[in-house]
């Protein structure tokens, strides 16, 4: 599969910037740049998804996928920041929750 990156480069970099714009509101402790050019690593090391995404019009999904890449490095930097690890985090589905609350 031969990617032409220009046809889509715009459209993925408007994505990313606008997860990327999204989390560091969030995460004020990470610089925006910082977030956007981690997205463009998952990007790179991912070409045929993105390209999938690109080609089926599946802009909410590879924005999902960035918003993923980027969440996972401001937690690691919010973490490294207040002095604990990533894997101390747990997250809860709304199953799990009512499972344990059982009312």
């Amino acid at each position: 599969m031969k990617i032409i990156m220009d046809e889509w480069t715009n459209l993925v970099n408007d994505l990313a910037s606008t997860e990327a714009h999204k989390l560091s509101g969030r995460f004020s402790m990470v610089q925006m740049e910082d977030i956007h050019g981690t997205m463009w690593e998952w990007i790179m090391k991912n070409l045929a998804k993105v390209q999938t995404c690109v080609d089926e019009g599946a802009h909410s999904t590879l924005s999902f996928y960035l918003r993923t890449e980027g969440r996972r490095f401001c937690l690691t930097e919010k973490a490294a920041t207040e002095g604990y690890k990533v894997d101390d985090l747990y997250f809860y589905g709304s199953k799990q929750l009512y499972s344990m609350l059982s009312i």
